[in-house]
């Protein structure tokens, strides 16, 4: 039961902290009232660790007996500002299914240089005793320090379609004619996105109107096609949409409404 509970905090990315809530321990409980809930240091320091090692294993034995394999590798900041490398191969199985796996996410402790990057991969191969007729190519990002990484293993270089892809949309987004557009509809969304008020009087038309109730989506400046999936969300909306805007708060952002240009 441990190693299950240990299995669904990895595999879901839940918090240690889990076994210390309130009303977790009187879940188990119900369900077993005769098992201790290990606590947040047994996990830490045993139940995870065990449980990386026996999946460490079983990954080593699948890339031993894999014929070819190719390599993908990023650099990124977390969410608490550590600076994070990962390294997953690509392969083809026994069954010819393409399969993957994460040969390690690692913090970084020096600078993300070229060099530095290549000694971090060069270490991840060496431990799963990878050699190196066995890797068709690495793929990455356009940035400078991964291709000299790349290039200082010898190995095959692929750029990253989703980057160069996402670096086009993020140029076209900031044309003058498409930005104009993507300025009214960040303000469109602001106004339901920090008041209630607002959410309640559009709720109220589209009632009226029989449209579906759909929140208006976040964005995020990294990610385009989040701005796209808002776009989509307000042009579907926007009879409810032009409507409220005009009543709302005397029609204060009524320049705001939709126009065939």
């Amino acid at each position: 039961m441990d190693n299950a509970l240990a299995y669904f905090i990895a595999t879901s990315m839940m918090p240690y902290s889990l076994v210390e809530k309130e009303g977790f321990p009187t879940f188990v409980r119900v369900l077993n009232p005769s098992y201790k809930l290990p606590s947040r240091k047994t996990l830490t320091e045993s139940r995870i660790p065990e449980l990386y090692l026996v999946t460490r294993a079983n990954v080593g034995n699948i890339i031993k007996n894999v014929d070819f394999l190719s390599l993908t590798t990023d650099c990124w900041i977390s969410t608490s500002n550590q600076p994070l490398f990962a390294l997953t191969c690509n392969f083809i199985n026994s069954s010819s299914s393409l399969r993957s796996a994460c040969l390690g996410c690692i913090e970084l402790s020096e600078d993300y240089t070229g060099d530095n990057i290549a000694d971090i991969l060069h270490m991840l191969l060496l431990d799963y005793e990878i050699p190196e007729w066995k890797i068709c190519s690495m793929t990455t990002d356009h940035g400078s320090n991964m291709i000299k990484a790349v290039n200082n293993m010898n190995i095959s270089h692929v750029d990253c379609f989703g980057h160069a892809l996402n670096i086009a949309v993020s140029r076209i987004l900031k044309m003058e004619e498409v930005l104009t557009v993507i300025e009214k509809v960040k303000d469109i969304h602001n106004i339901f996105a920090h008041s209630w008020k607002s959410v309640r009087e559009i709720g109220i038309i589209k009632v009226k109107f029989g449209l579906p109730h759909k929140k208006f989506l976040s964005f995020s400046k990294s990610r385009w096609w989040s701005v796209l999936e808002l776009i989509n969300t307000i042009i579907k909306q926007e009879l409810g949409l032009t409507s409220s805007l005009r009543g709302y708060k005397n029609g204060e952002f009524k320049k705001l409404c939709l126009r065939e240009n």
